[in-house]
């Protein structure tokens, strides 16, 4: 091998004097070829032993940093690879002792060369050095390889540097590291009951605070579900789990029950929850473990039954008032009356519920009977109307209806209660002095309920899940980690927004359209595959606008999150295009942002309703708030948010077009009022 090497190194490369040695056209081996040699200890390379001549042959040949040290003195000789490393250094470090040309490391390398000279090969991996090789001090992480070199008659005459710099991939490794702890804090914070489970055995990898705190004091982690919680597999869960893992479903249950002992002593305990059972992928689409998540309504769900409970004491009670009782709904639809008022209107219970009860009041009153009832569904305000009503007898008799709302402690209304007292008597006394008053409407509902929270939850069971699968590349581990904490955010303005704006920005920001698009596609990436819905985008606009950043992401997931609802089976395809333009109503110039499907569309009274608070076409899986809300946002952004949709075979879909103006200071000056215009 020497005598090939030898061989070798006496072929000329194009333009060099014949028998020039070292070949090669590098920097170093032109370097090596014309430095005067004869000043040092080595004396003319001419003289050198073969064994020198060869290790400088494959130093210079080698794309990794080597460097010979050769010598009494350690005389330095390296490869282009390695005269990066020098830094200010190099050319004069080319020939010169390496602790004259290092001094300031020679405390550290003095005692690894002595080691080597005495023929050990030693390895140092990821080590820490300080160097100038730019100009000023860093910090660089590097793998050496030291190996002895030995002359022609076989003794140690040098050392051999092989330098591998794995700088980038501590930085990354750190980066890394960093990244999963930011992004396992963020796991203990979710609001909801958070497990990971791994395998078909479904073995417990991670628990957040919320979940540990449900089971109790029961050490869950790296143990089976069946070992940890011998009841789950008496009730079936781990059948439900088995098949999610299985199968790759998502499972979803509400209000489902589970016979769970915390405290030995307190016995099994009946708990009801809100879950997700979430398959996680790898990167194979594989599926490696399943995520948990849920809410504990188990209280909630028993302040129902005690309502209930409640309720149909009060019911019986009030069959024995003189008045005449009855209860609707929050929406206004009468639920029941007492018997006694069915007798008197001859109606039956069903033909009285909804909107039946209309039928009795005098048709010359019916108008105030219908302007109040809606007044009062409308403002939260009491219901108080005198009116004739025509009775099983063909009678008319004056009768005072009245309501009061019963709100939640947030002041939500849930049901309203209400009376009919019969006042003929009293009215035909007073009727030469009495004129019937109207009420008025003002003010609109008092709150909302929270619209929409189970999306950013899924949402961020998926970004963990991506965040999970990405190796290396700490860029993508931190978009995903902010959009996370944007859905957590995006949780709590939504909240606020349904209960009267209390907490709405009062500041606006720049924002593009084209980044509010593909953050919202991101976070539907798992819905549009599942249900094989195909994306066109046409983003024409690229200037940023001043708005509420939060506000119309909001507005632009609603419209998504529906038009994903709409879009199902072959063939179904979503669009969303944007553009700058000029409104023809108003003459301003804006953005205006499409959301299109090609859905089975909406009838013509449907699309009557689309805007009113309340009206779903969801059953009761929607609680008809998402357009209305939107609608409420980009109104007060000065915006319009305008529909089209047909039922037309084979051209059916609904496409919703928001417009947002080119604003200046009066949406701030709107954005503080907020909560008082509601």
């Amino acid at each position: 091998m020497i005598e090939t090497i030898a061989s070798s190194s006496t072929t000329n490369e194009p333009g060099q004097q014949p028998n020039s040695w070292p070949t090669g056209s590098g920097e170093m081996a032109t370097l090596v070829r014309g430095y005067d040699w004869p000043r040092t200890v080595l004396g003319k390379y001419e003289t050198w032993q073969q064994s020198l001549r060869t290790a400088v042959d494959l130093t210079l040949a080698c794309q990794f940093p080597m460097i010979v040290l050769w010598g009494s003195d350690l005389i330095q000789i390296y490869n282009d690879a390695y005269k990066e490393l020098m830094g200010s250094k190099h050319p004069a470090g080319l020939g010169q002792a390496t602790f004259d040309c290092r001094p300031e490391v020679r405390k550290i390398n003095e005692p690894i060369y002595a080691q080597v000279l005495q023929g050990e090969t030693l390895t140092f991996t990821d080590q820490l050095y300080p160097i100038a090789r730019h100009g000023y001090l860093e910090d660089a992480y590097f793998t050496l390889c030291y190996s002895p070199l030995r002359d022609d008659q076989g003794a140690t005459s040098g050392v051999l540097v092989t330098v591998f710099e794995t700088t980038e991939q501590r930085r990354a490794t750190e980066a890394l590291k960093g990244s999963e702890a930011r992004l396992t804090e963020l796991f203990q914070q979710i609001p909801a009951f958070v497990t990971v489970l791994r395998g078909p055995e479904h073995v417990f990898e991670m628990t957040n605070p919320l979940y540990q705190e449900l089971i109790g004091v029961r050490d869950v982690l790296g143990k089976s579900v069946a070992t940890a919680f011998p009841e789950a597999v008496e009730q079936g869960y781990t059948t439900l789990l088995d098949k999610v893992y299985q199968t790759g479903e998502v499972y979803r249950a509400h209000g489902l029950r589970f016979s769970l002992m915390r405290v030995a002593e307190q016995g099994s305990e009946e708990l009801y929850f809100d879950v997700v059972y979430q398959p996680l992928r790898e990167a194979d689409n594989s599926i490696s473990g399943i995520v948990v998540v849920g809410i504990d309504v188990t209280q909630a769900r028993q302040n129902a039954l005690d309502l209930a409970t409640s309720e149909a004491d009060l019911r019986w009670t009030l069959q024995l008032n003189p008045h005449n009782p009855w209860t609707a709904d929050a929406e206004g639809r009468q639920l029941d009356f007492s018997a006694r008022w069915l007798d008197l209107t001859g109606l039956t219970e069903e033909q009285a519920r909804g909107e039946g009860w209309m039928q009795v009041p005098h048709p010359d009153d019916l108008s105030l009977v219908q302007t109040s009832w809606k007044a009062s569904l409308a403002s939260g305000e009491p219901y108080d109307v005198e009116h004739r009503v025509r009775l099983a007898s063909g009678d008319l008799r004056w009768m005072r209806s009245r309501a009061l709302p019963r709100r939640t402690p947030e002041g939500q209304i849930v049901r309203w209660y209400g009376s009919i007292e019969d006042i003929h008597d009293r009215k035909m006394a007073e009727r030469a002095l009495l004129q019937s008053e109207k009420l008025a409407a003002v003010g609109r509902l008092a709150s909302s309920i929270a619209h929409e929270i189970n999306n950013p939850l899924e949402a961020v069971t998926n970004l963990l899940y991506l965040a999970r699968g990405v190796e290396n590349d700490e860029a993508q581990v931190m978009t995903y980690i902010a959009a996370a904490e944007a859905e957590l955010l995006r949780v709590s303005q939504i909240t606020n927004q349904t209960l009267r704006f209390h907490k709405q920005s009062t500041s606006k920001q720049a924002v593009r359209c084209v980044d509010l698009i593909n953050e919202a596609l991101t976070l539907y990436t798992g819905r549009l595959l599942n249900a094989g819905i195909r994306v066109e985008k046409r983003k024409r606009s690229s200037r940023p606008i001043l708005c509420f950043e939060g506000e119309i992401r909001q507005v632009l997931n609603n419209l998504i999150g529906n038009a994903v609802d709409a879009s199902r089976g072959e063939g179904a395809r979503l669009l969303i295009r944007s553009r700058e333009g000029t409104d023809w109503k108003t003459g301003r110039r804006g953005w205006f942002l499409t959301v299109a499907d090609n859905g089975r569309g909406m009838s013509a009274e449907t699309q009557k309703k689309v805007f009113e608070p309340f009206f779903t076409t969801k059953g009761i899986g929607g609680v008809g708030l998402g357009l209305w809300v939107s609608c409420e946002i980009i109104t007060r952004h000065k915006g319009r948010l305008t529909m089209r949709s047909t039922q037309r075979p084979h051209r059916s879909g609904t496409a919703f077009t928001l417009f947002l103006p080119e604003l200046t200071r009066e949406i701030e000056d709107t954005g503080r009022d907020s909560a008082h215009d509601l």
